[in-house]
């Protein structure tokens, strides 16, 4: 072999054996580790309060649901006492749905309790209360109006052809002459207004 071959020979090796060393040397930068992630472990929600839970809790809605719920049972007397439970805070609902149990159920059938659960309503804004007033009126003649109820006045003063009738027809009804007379005067109008019965009552 030439001396000129044989060292570039040991030349070539030289550089292999550095370009190895270099890259046994060489290190690659270490990625950042993915931190630690825990999930985090969400306790069971508790169970929703049944209804009955719920009207012992004092939700008056639920109250009344479950008064509801009791009369489609049949059981009416457990019924009539959630009944005034929501009422005592004030809820229409409940006092009209005890207006209809005093006025139609046999059992617990009783006009002036009726009367005085409607008025109770329609001062509370129950839009159908007010024409129940007049109606239990109407069923007992012997009953006495309810001093109170002033909001069906109101509307009979406002023109309201259904309860002008409706006073009428109940004051017409009633014992003495005062009574019948200031009945028909509230028919006249409320014919006058176009009331069909109130102009068949008159008729007769």
């Amino acid at each position: 072999m030439k001396p000129n071959t044989f060292n570039q020979t040991i030349l070539l090796t030289c550089i292999v054996l550095l370009i190895v060393l270099l890259v046994q040397n060489y290190q690659l930068p270490k990625q950042p580790a993915e931190p630690i992630v825990f999930e985090e472990t969400i306790p069971p929600s508790a169970p929703e309060p049944s209804l009955q839970e719920k009207a012992e809790g004092g939700s008056t809605d639920a109250q009344l649901k479950l008064a509801q719920q009791l009369l489609e049972e049949r059981k009416t007397t457990a019924a009539i006492d959630w009944l005034y439970k929501a009422s005592s805070n004030e809820h229409p609902e409940a006092w009209f749905e005890l207006g209809k149990i005093y006025k139609s159920h046999a059992e617990h059938q009783d006009y002036a309790k009726a009367q005085d659960a409607f008025f109770k309503a329609a001062e509370l804004g129950h839009p159908a209360a007010m024409y129940e007033v007049g109606a239990v009126m109407m069923l007992d003649t012997a009953l006495e109006p309810n001093p109170d109820i002033s909001s069906v006045y109101k509307m009979a003063h406002e023109g309201n052809p259904e309860s002008m009738y409706l006073m009428g027809k109940a004051l017409r009804e009633q014992k003495g002459d005062l009574d019948s007379q200031q009945g028909i005067q509230w028919l006249q109008q409320a014919a006058e207004a176009g009331h069909a019965d109130a102009q068949v009552e008159l008729a007769h």
